[in-house]
């Protein structure tokens, strides 16, 4: 396969997840852009897992890629994997955002949105999860609201903190 048709699933705008398949039937899923990193020759690339597995690709052992798709039934992105089942990749994108949102101590976030936008979320307070967990409502300065679908977000990416303070030593 060419170099340039995993670049161009890398780097596509929004970006869809996608499914590697290689030569000697192993498939790797790339769920996020920011976990596939390709070195300055384009010859080798490197994919993380959400265990924290990474796999070492050269690009002339890939025979396929397949793009996600969005499934009729409940709008979910998903990857059919002809070796490893069906991955949902939108709960990756959810359970991000819970694991930011609960966080202690609490670190401002922005959610990066399909269409382009952003929302910053300071604090906690400024967030609502309906219980399914597929939508968030974010509370803005101006008093308004955004109501986000997170099948919508693309993208979460941490904050400094507010007050930029560090950690303090405790005296004794």
């Amino acid at each position: 396969m060419k170099a340039s048709k995993v670049k161009s699933a890398r780097d596509s705008h929004p970006f869809r997840p996608f499914v590697l398949y290689l030569a000697d039937g192993r498939s790797i899923p790339v769920f996020r852009r920011e976990y596939i990193l390709t070195t300055p020759n384009g010859r080798t690339l490197v994919v993380s897992q959400p265990d924290d597995v990474f796999e070492i690709v050269d690009v002339n052992d890939i025979v396929d890629l397949k793009i996600a798709k969005r499934s009729r039934q409940n709008g979910t992105r998903t990857i059919e994997d002809r070796n490893q089942g069906t991955f949902e990749v939108d709960k990756m994108t959810i359970e991000q955002i819970r694991r930011l949102y609960e966080a202690q101590p609490f670190q401002p976030f922005v959610i990066h949105l399909a269409s382009g936008r952003t929302v910053e979320v300071p604090h906690r307070e400024f967030m609502w999860t309906a219980p399914t967990g597929r939508t968030i409502v974010v509370a803005l300065p101006d008093e308004s609201v955004d109501i986000i679908d997170l099948l919508l977000v693309t993208d979460v990416v941490r904050l400094p903190s507010a007050n930029g303070s560090k950690k303090r030593r405790r005296d004794r």
